[in-house]
């Protein structure tokens, strides 16, 4: 496999001594064959910025071993850092037909693809790059292939794909990351017991990752009732030294008491939760997330103004923002549930927290909350509508908003429409990384469509 033609992965060793760009010159003077030294190469020269350079390069292994389907691939990586899909496309497509039994050209187009948000042209690729590849790397391709068909909201193609990997031999590592799938999409569909059994059952599975942890330190915040997950963040901080497991077990241990207390109609900084609180605090007395969920709760305890307001100063002076504040900790609770299932790709359970926050807590906090569950949920209609009613008058459209209505209108085969959009901002306003990705994007699209309709 050619270094960086499909994974960014880990940078190779630099030659030793000297200049590593002048050393792969060097290499391929003598051997101008040397696929290895010019995807060397071509990675230090996209490190450095190095257009022309690089794009030499791709022309100098084009034309030194055309027939090497890995060149291709290099010329295709050139391309797609350049923001032109169309070409990336065509040597990819090459490099296929020069090597049809190779697994490389698939999983790159089906990188490309899911970049280019073709959801049916990319999960086609995983599935035959599964067919294709030898039985010790099947696994890891169809655990990919399974988070792909759950992105694209096939929820039963998608855990079908995940038992098999926890089925396979010599899944490795890929067995928990199926586990955890399996536990987002239980969470999705409402089933949380056996969300909380896929949580314990990743946790087994890979009991010193640091992944099926921290896992289960979203999750916590997202079930209705999280104390089945308190073993788990207890067995973790009894048995295990790693600070970022000791943080996330401790940081899911307080979301749960927490809740649980507030459910119950206990003091929220209890015992319980205080004790977990204390020692989180000490582990990492900076970490965002947990200040900003500390903030929330204590702002809502009148006997705790003295911390609240350190808490607020400390907010401050990370300049990240204030997170958003409820009327009541029982509001609080459901906040929390919307948040951690979106970013457990659960958008529904979301959905459903806000439905019943909205009528008490009407804030645009909890609009935007909505506008990506929806979004997430791919119910793009209501997603567009309510776009338009968060769009202030007179006032610059949200980036993040105008991200994600671009997003939805690319879905709903408006591609032309978004590309002359954004063809017609000013170069300062369609300067930023987002933008240039969406106008990629949609000239791929309409210009292939064209293509395809000649």
């Amino acid at each position: 496999m050619v270094s960086g033609c499909i994974l960014p992965g880990e940078d190779p060793e630099p030659p030793p001594g000297g200049d590593p760009l002048a050393a792969y010159v060097d290499t391929l003077k003598d051997n101008p064959t040397d696929i290895e030294a010019h995807a060397n190469l071509l990675r230090e020269q996209i490190k450095r910025g190095d257009v022309e350079g690089a794009q030499s390069t791709v022309a100098h292994a084009l034309f030194h071993i055309p027939k090497d389907f890995r060149a291709h691939m290099l010329a295709a990586q050139f391309h797609r850092w350049q923001y032109d899909f169309l070409s990336a496309e065509k040597q990819l497509v090459a490099a296929r037909e020069l090597s049809p039994a190779s697994v490389e050209p698939r999983l790159a187009l089906a990188a490309l693809y899911r970049d280019a948000m073709m959801e049916r042209e990319e999960l086609e690729q995983r599935r035959l790059a599964v067919e294709l590849v030898s039985p010790e790397f099947r696994a890891e391709l169809d655990l990919d292939y399974a988070f792909s068909l759950a992105q694209a909201g096939d929820a039963n193609a998608a855990s079908e794909a995940a038992r098999r990997v926890i089925d396979a031999k010599g899944a490795g590592n890929s067995r928990f990351r199926a586990w955890i799938l399996l536990g987002q999409i239980a969470l999705d569909g409402s089933r949380e017991e056996d969300a909380v059994a896929a949580a314990l059952a990743a946790r087994k599975e890979a009991p010193k990752e640091r992944g099926p942890v921290r896992f289960a330190a979203r999750l916590a915040g997202a079930l209705q009732n999280p104390e089945p997950l308190l073993a788990l963040f207890d067995e973790v901080l009894a048995k295990q030294e790693d600070p970022d497991s000791r943080f996330f077990a401790l940081f899911g241990a307080w979301t749960a008491t927490t809740r649980l207390a507030i459910i119950l109609g206990q003091d929220a900084d209890g015992e319980r939760p205080h004790e977990y609180w204390t020692r989180l605090r000490d582990l990492d007395p900076g970490q965002l997330d947990a200040i900003s969920r500390r903030y929330q709760v204590i702002s809502l305890l009148p006997q705790r103004k003295e911390e609240t307001q350190a808490l607020r100063l400390m907010l401050e002076n990370m300049q990240a923002g204030i997170p958003p504040l409820t009327n009541t900790l029982a509001e609080l609770v459901r906040l929390w549930r919307a948040q951690d299932s979106l970013m457990l790709s659960s958008a529904r359970p979301c959905l459903r927290e806000i439905e019943l926050l909205q009528p008490r807590w009407p804030s645009r906090d909890l609009f935007l909350l909505k506008a990506n569950a929806l979004f997430g949920a791919r119910l793009d209609d209501a997603c567009m509508a309510l776009l338009a009613q968060l769009k202030e008058p007179g006032k610059e459209e949200m980036a993040e908003l105008r991200f994600m209505r671009w997003v939805v209108q690319v879905r709903q085969g408006q591609s032309m429409r978004v590309m002359r959009e954004i063809e017609a901002l000013g170069e300062n306003q369609k300067a930023d990384n987002a933008t240039l990705l969406i106008l990629a994007i949609t000239r791929f699209r309409t210009y292939r469509q064209a293509g395809a309709g000649k």
